[in-house]
This record gives C-alpha cells, structure tokens and sequence, in this order.
C-alpha cells in the first residue's frame, strides 16, 4: 500500500475484490455539486454500503468521520441542488443530512447544526439507522447499551 508491501486480507471473490478497489481509491469525500451529480453518486455507490449526503455542509465538517469510517460508508458533500432533490429525499431545511441504506430502501433525516456532533454521533446513527434490524443485526444493535434490550422486553 502506497509503495509498501502489506498483507491482504480482504476478499477474494472477483466481484467482492472489485468492490473493496473502487471503495479503496476513491475519494473520502465526493463533492456533488448538481442534481445529476447527486443521482449517478447513490447510483454507482451501489447497496452495499450506507450513504451518507451532507446537504448544505462544508466538506471539512465531514472529512474527518470520512476518513476514519471510509470502509464502513460513501459519504458526499452536496452544495448545488435543487427544490426536487430535498423533496426526494423528504428534508425542508440546512444543513441535513441524509443516511441511505439502498439494500433496505431505507433513509434518515438529521438537521443541523452539525459542528463537533457527527463524529460522535456516528456509530449510534449508523448501527441503529443504517442497519435494518432482525435477529441477525439484534445483537450487534444492542451490545453496547443493554438497557435498551431490557426497554424492548
């Protein structure tokens, strides 16, 4: 990696190895600055993956999260949109953002302001929002916080 040789541990499979490269190299954070943009994005990000779209967000504000969880997520950036993509992904206000599951068909709304909350809000919004919950994801939901199960019961 980078000029160093380092062992691999990734996947194997033809299709599962390319999906690991094109999360690899691509970019922390993608800019989006069109409707267009916003649309080919979620599109070739695939349904692997949670989406994250910062609406009204300045890049840095979600670099670092990017950087730290780029494995585990697609996030993006969008600053030019227009009225029928808040009215897609049902927001009416900024800055948003919006979290995709597409293999769930699934998202969330959080509004703003943003500033020092979503690095630590992160692993809380992606584990009990971004992964649909049945008796495989139940434990992995409620590990940390026993009180929840015992809420649920």
């Amino acid at each position: 990696m980078h000029g160093v040789p380092t062992e691999y541990y990734g996947p194997r499979k033809a299709e599962l190895l390319v999906r690991f490269l094109r999360k690899f190299v691509a970019p922390d954070v993608v800019v989006l600055n069109s409707d267009s943009a916003i649309r080919e994005f979620v599109e070739e990000a695939g349904t692997h993956f949670p989406i994250f779209i910062g609406f009204g967000l300045n890049e840095t504000l979600i670099s670092n999260l990017a950087i730290k969880y780029k494995k585990k997520a697609w996030f993006s950036v969008a600053s030019d949109f227009s009225d029928d993509v808040m009215v897609q992904y049902d927001f009416d206000k900024i800055p948003t953002v919006v979290s995709i599951h597409p293999s769930y068909d699934d998202h969330s709304i959080f509004y703003g302001p943003f500033e020092g909350l979503l690095s630590s809000h992160y692993q809380e919004i992606s584990v009990n929002l971004c992964i649909f919950v049945h008796s495989n994801t139940l434990f992995s939901v409620f590990s940390k916080n026993f009180n929840c199960l015992h809420l649920l019961i």
